[in-house]
C-alpha cells in the first residue's frame, strides 16, 4: 500500500489527472523550466541538463554531470533556468521559429534511457492545450 501526502508526486503534480500537459519556456538567452516541470522531471539544484538534437527534434535527460547546463533556480517562480544564448537560438531556429524570441515546448516522459537517465521529449505539438 501507497501512502499518499501532501509532498507525494502525485499530488504535486495535480492529482496525475489524464491529459495533463507540461511545457518549458524557451527564450531568447534562456531557457525556463516552470515549477510543475522541476517535480514532474525530479529537477534539484546541482544538477545538469543535456541536450539531445536531430534535426528539428530536441530532447533532454538530466544528471550530475557537469558537461551538460547547469540548473540555476529561479527563487521568485520555483523552477530553474539554463541561461545560454546560443542554445535557445539553436532550437527556436531548428524548430522553425527562428524570428520568434519566445516559443513554450511541451515535454513528455519517454521509455527511453540515455546514460542510464530518463529521456525527455520537446514538441510544438499540443501546446493550445498546456495554456489553460
Amino acid at each position: 500500500m501507497k501512502t499518499i501526502n501532501r509532498e507525494s508526486k502525485e499530488v504535486l503534480l495535480g492529482g496525475g489527472r489524464a491529459g495533463q500537459r507540461f511545457y518549458i519556456l524557451v527564450e531568447e538567452y534562456r531557457i525556463y523550466f516552470t515549477a510543475a516541470i522541476t517535480r514532474f522531471c525530479e529537477l534539484q539544484e546541482g544538477l545538469y541538463v543535456h541536450f539531445l538534437n536531430d534535426g528539428a527534434i530536441w530532447n533532454f535527460y538530466v544528471n550530475d554531470d557537469p558537461e551538460g547546463f547547469k540548473l540555476t533556480p529561479v527563487r521568485s517562480k520555483g523552477g530553474f533556468h539554463v541561461s545560454n544564448t546560443g542554445l535557445t537560438r539553436m532550437i527556436l531556429k531548428s524548430m522553425g521559429y527562428g524570428n520568434e524570441k519566445t516559443k513554450r515546448l511541451m515535454v513528455e516522459k519517454t521509455d527511453r534511457q540515455h546514460d542510464k537517465c530518463i529521456v525527455y521529449d520537446l514538441s510544438t505539438e499540443n501546446i493550445s492545450k498546456a495554456i489553460r
